[in-house]
């Protein structure tokens, strides 16, 4: 064959090989598409981080450069450092409010663009397109991933992978181009700062890119460790802020009851785990607790489970096929996931499928090599191959599927995790379950579910407290006042407690415990409106309307309007026969609710009471027209229409006052029917 021909041949192969590559990589996106389409229904799960992140987050409320500075130098509710992320979130809010679809929707977008990303970051490094479509595949439906993509909190997965795996990419351009290395260079070092800048496990990037070295053949000299130096600077001062963010709220715990051979055996437990979910995705939760002692040892799987992360090493070790290949895929896979293997105590859960979106790109990419390997020296099971890919392909969709369906909702997911997870050291499951049962209205079973959480530990006041509430939700105002009673022993400054106690005491009707409650909860948080509303409704009812009147006073001269407010101040201000002042809060009220019933009737009460008495029934029949039931504003029109001798008038309200239900003297009716006549 002339030369020319075989140039003609290799251009022919290189454009079909072009033809079948666009098509199957559209064909795995809109695979992932699919498989995904159910989280673009779901809901914010508000009980499950979503709640602080998101729907209670003050900082993503508006976007300004000073808020935009605000993000970058602080940490939300002492959660991780993710400035990048949270404008991300920002932006959303910004043109979506809380519309959870728009979230939902960037979410798949992003997970879609780290699919092509895995793609072309594999076919840099293996040079086979085919291996890199399986490596895209496998990343794009898997079901470990469906914790980053379905849950709108996890958003710092997706952005820091995406900067990431962009960042490795041209790296791997820098390492191949003889022209434009320095921006190449500078390239990556951005994308690593974006990525560090959306999630702080990034950091292990400079570790990654020595793996590259390693994998391109590039010699370990001191032009590759300085060149790293700029990168390991970034990651040691992220590195400190995340873990300053993670103290702050007590994630990372040195205290916790577990010793360092206790960790060991965590950390090899998890590794086990993650791999074993990588063949074996299944029963899948959103929560992994950490295991209960049974006799003062751990289940025998925790003890294996060293044993077994040796063997793995060992076999590693005395592997002489793919060396290179395994040793990269191992070290990318540990090293992306080293942080959260639990031998620094972060968090409660053991293990969680979100630590694996990253990692398991290096476990893919030795599978991706491996198949393309075994296909090209063994033709015969290609066919064979084609099969068990097709096999593995539906049965990871469908599980992907189904999984992006548990994250509709709060109580939906938690009741899977609840089914699913049999560790449960210290009730997180039953707490977790009882969130969810909160959240959704169901105070029964949140309290049952409270109850059982009780039962597994000791003196957590907080899970009394919620019990507690829960109770006061149910009506059980008895029982909610026991429990919050037992918080505040243990814990005299719990707002939370004394809020409840106090709403308790006054739904018992016992006022002054209720006054010194909602005191003792304003001195704890002097902006809280609920506490004043409900201390002026108490000092209003045992006739201290001078007390009730600074309360309403605070509310109003605070901006805290409303039609409930105003009416209640104009009550006080009736008691205290300032009957201008109040008439100007009741019209205040209607100028908010024009169908306030209360408001058009507490409106009579001030004309009937300075002798307006036309205008009285003028706004009783305004309360008897939004509300048809109102069996007092039939009572006292009909007061109103005796006054001006209108006999017929005040019988039919006498009437329809003793029809709604309310005792009425009968010789005041026959009074009324013989003065008709």
């Amino acid at each position: 064959m002339s030369n020319k021909k075989h140039v003609t041949k290799q251009k022919q192969l290189r454009k079909e090989q072009g033809s079948f590559l666009q098509p199957s990589l559209v064909f795995v996106l809109l695979l992932t598409l699919v498989v995904y389409f159910p989280s673009l229904k779901n809901t914010f799960v508000s009980n499950w981080d979503d709640g602080g992140y998101i729907i209670a987050n003050e900082m993503i409320r508006n976007i300004s450069w000073k808020s935009i500075v605000y993000m970058f130098t602080h940490f939300h509710l002492g959660t991780n450092y993710h400035p990048l992320t949270t404008l991300t979130n920002a932006i959303e809010f910004h043109f979506f409010g809380l519309n959870p679809q728009p979230y939902h929707f960037n979410n798949l977008i992003l997970h879609l663009l780290n699919t092509a990303l895995v793609f072309y970051f594999v076919k840099l490094l293996i040079k086979n397109k085919n291996g890199a479509l399986l490596a895209a595949l496998l990343f794009g439906i898997h079901p470990m991933h469906v914790e980053s993509v379905a849950w709108v909190s996890e958003r710092k997965d997706l952005l820091y992978t995406f900067f990431f795996i962009a960042a490795l990419c041209t790296y791997l351009f820098y390492l191949q181009k003889e022209k434009r290395r320095t921006l190449l260079y500078i390239s990556t070092f951005i994308l690593f700062i974006l990525s560090c800048l959306s999630k702080a496990m990034a950091v292990c990037l400079p570790i990654v890119l020595l793996l590259l070295d390693y994998y391109v053949g590039r010699k370990i000299s001191k032009k590759t460790i300085l060149e790293k130096i700029p990168f390991l600077v970034i990651s040691l001062v992220i590195g400190i802020v995340a873990i300053q963010a993670q103290k702050a709220i007590g994630a990372i715990d040195p205290d916790m009851d577990y010793n360092f051979f206790d960790r060991i055996l965590f950390s090899c437990y998890g590794l086990m785990m993650y791999l074993w979910k990588l063949f074996v995705p299944i029963h899948n939760s959103c929560f992994y607790n950490y295991p209960a002692k049974q006799n003062g040892h751990y289940p025998i799987i925790f003890y294996l489970a060293p044993i077994l992360i040796l063997a793995i090493a060992y076999g590693i070790y005395k592997t002489k096929k793919l060396k290179k290949e395994i040793l990269f895929s191992a070290g990318f896979f540990i090293t992306t996931i080293f942080l959260v293997l639990q031998i620094l105590p972060v968090g409660s859960a053991i293990i969680a499928e979100r630590y694996t979106y990253l990692s398991y790109t290096g476990v893919f990419f030795l599978l991706a090599t491996g198949c393309n390997t075994l296909i090209q020296n063994k033709k015969e099971v290609f066919n064979l191959f084609i099969a068990a890919l097709i096999i593995i392909t539906l049965t990871l969709s469908v599980l992907s599927y189904k999984a992006s369906m548990l994250w509709k909702d709060g109580l939906t997911l938690l009741e899977h995790a609840f089914k699913t997870e049999k560790y449960d050291v210290c009730g997180l499951h039953y707490k977790n379950l009882a969130i969810a049962y909160f959240y959704s209205g169901q105070y029964e079973k949140a309290a049952h579910y409270y109850t059982n959480a009780i039962n597994k530990t000791k003196n957590n006041a907080g899970l009394y407290c919620d019990r507690g509430v829960s109770f006061y939700k149910l009506g059980a105002h008895e029982k909610a006042i026991a429990d919050l009673s037992y918080v505040i022993n243990k814990e005299s400054n719990n707002l939370n407690a004394y809020h409840y106690r106090g709403l308790a005491y006054f739904e018992l009707h016992k006022y002054p415990e209720a006054i010194y409650d909602l005191s003792k909860a304003i001195e704890l948080n002097p902006t809280y409106i609920d506490h004043f509303y409900s201390r002026g409704l108490a000092y209003y009812i045992i006739g201290n309307y001078t007390e009730a009147l600074k309360d309403y006073n605070f509310l109003v001269q605070h901006n805290n309007f409303s039609t409930e407010i105003y009416n209640n101040r104009g009550l006080i201000y009736l008691k205290l026969k300032q009957y201008d002042k109040a008439l100007t809060d009741f019209n205040s009220a209607i100028e908010y609710d024009s169908i306030n019933s209360n408001a058009w009737f507490n409106k009579g009460l001030v004309y009937d009471e300075t002798g307006h008495v036309n205008e009285a029934i003028d706004s009783y029949t305004k309360a008897i027209t939004y509300n048809p039931e109102y069996v007092y504003s039939y009572k006292n029109r009909a007061t109103a229409y005796l006054k001006i001798k209108q006999y017929k008038l005040a019988l039919a309200d006498v009437l329809k006052t003793r029809e709604l239900g309310l005792t009425v003297n009968e010789e005041f009716i026959e009074m009324l029917k013989r003065n008709n006549n």
